[in-house]
């Protein structure tokens, strides 16, 4: 196929057909309602049948073809539903068989999800727009006014603006495509598959909105952040507490406390322990002993002693305290610890006991005598 481009005056004479206008204006043509969302919704229900009312003197744009509702108001009448619950949607399509574009009932399926708009591309089919979603309970004669949820997206004011969460759901995604959320007052951001908030929704830990997939929200009480998956509120940022200020759990959450040096994630109902920085300190020596050599070193709960230390005292074999652990680097539960004797006679292995005390305790089963020293590495976990 030749190169061309149009309108031109050697193109086709100077004409362009309807295809031709709808490749020429949709790529930088948002499709939606216009005016702004503060506007009342182009379609309504008030209780006076099982039927929808179209406004009068509303107006849209549709792939680049204008529509206009008409100087009086449309009745359009709603199927009966004996089945479970049924969501119809109701679109504004355009049908390249004719070029015009209609408002238009999209009827569900009892008990199934809303129904998914047609948005056929090339130069056939029907392209549709969702307005709202209509909720028809079973054998209902009526439709209130809650029973139609409004999704139209705007367009004039912003380049393209939604209600709610509702209407973004509905907006067509496009890499790039940006769309005003008003009732959150926040922008998104479409990678053509999902969206993304472009900046945090500022807001207060009781004031926080309706969830949302990829939702940002900044709570001024707590200076916290969180993101939405649509069901749960994800911890972005980190609580600064003590271990006796801990907020209430909620899955996700980060927590530092500042009188430990430990953070923290709460699963919802249990914190799980993730970073532990708590130094290093030495083996405070019982008496009858020298300790030579020491360091406790804890890190992410898990503890590294080192010891090395000299009988100084008489002989026993009863067992005796070689020194206390300081408190924080002490272990969960009584723990023993294979050590060295270099000594008499010679050098040998010996058990050692911790107790959740602190208390280092030498083997009641070995004889320790004066001048013996006892050394080695362990590690365990700490409380």
């Amino acid at each position: 196929m030749a190169e061309a481009s149009w309108p031109a005056d050697d193109y086709n004479d100077g004409e362009v057909t309807e295809a031709e206008y709808e490749k020429l204006v949709s790529p930088t043509e948002a499709s939606g309602v216009a005016g702004d969302v503060a506007q009342n919704p182009v379609v309504y229900a008030d209780g006076t049948g099982r039927q929808i009312k179209l406004r009068s003197f509303r107006s849209a744009n549709i792939r680049g073809f204008h529509w206009d509702s008409g100087e009086t108001e449309t009745i359009f009448a709603i199927a009966a539903n004996a089945g479970a619950v049924r969501y119809d949607l109701i679109v504004l399509r355009l049908d390249r068989a004719t070029w015009h574009v209609r408002l238009a009932i999209v009827q569900g399926t009892s008990g199934n999800p809303v129904p998914t708009v047609t948005q056929d591309t090339g130069t056939t089919g029907v392209y549709e727009v969702a307005v709202a979603v209509v909720t028809v309970a079973t054998g209902t004669a009526s439709l209130a006014s809650g029973t139609v949820e409004v999704v139209q997206p705007h367009i004039g004011h912003f380049p393209l603006s939604v209600r709610d969460a509702a209407g973004l759901e509905n907006a067509k995604h496009g890499n790039g495509q940006r769309v005003y959320q008003s009732d959150i007052d926040t922008w998104w951001t479409s990678d053509g598959t999902d969206w993304s908030a472009d900046s945090p929704y500022v807001c207060t830990s009781t004031t926080r909105p309706a969830h949302q997939a990829g939702l940002i929200i900044w709570e001024t009480d707590t200076s916290r952040m969180y993101i939405s998956t649509g069901a749960a509120w994800i911890a972005q940022s980190v609580y600064t507490c003590t271990s006796t200020t801990r907020p209430a759990h909620q899955a996700g959450l980060i927590i530092w406390e500042t009188n430990t040096s430990k953070g923290y994630q709460s699963t919802g109902a249990a914190w799980r322990l993730f970073s532990d920085d708590g130094g290093t300190v030495a083996l405070t020596a019982s008496p009858n002993w020298d300790i030579m050599t020491s360091s406790t070193e804890r890190l992410n709960g898990q503890v590294t002693l080192r010891v090395k230390a000299k009988r100084t005292g008489a002989g026993t074999s009863a067992g005796t305290q070689i020194g206390i652990v300081a408190a924080g680097f002490r272990p969960t539960v009584a723990t023993d610890l294979g050590a060295t004797v270099h000594g008499t006679p010679g050098i040998r292995d010996m058990l050692l006991s911790l107790a959740t005390s602190g208390a280092l305790l030498t083997n009641f089963h070995d004889a320790i005598v004066t001048g013996d020293i006892v050394y080695g590495t362990f590690g365990y976990r700490a409380a």
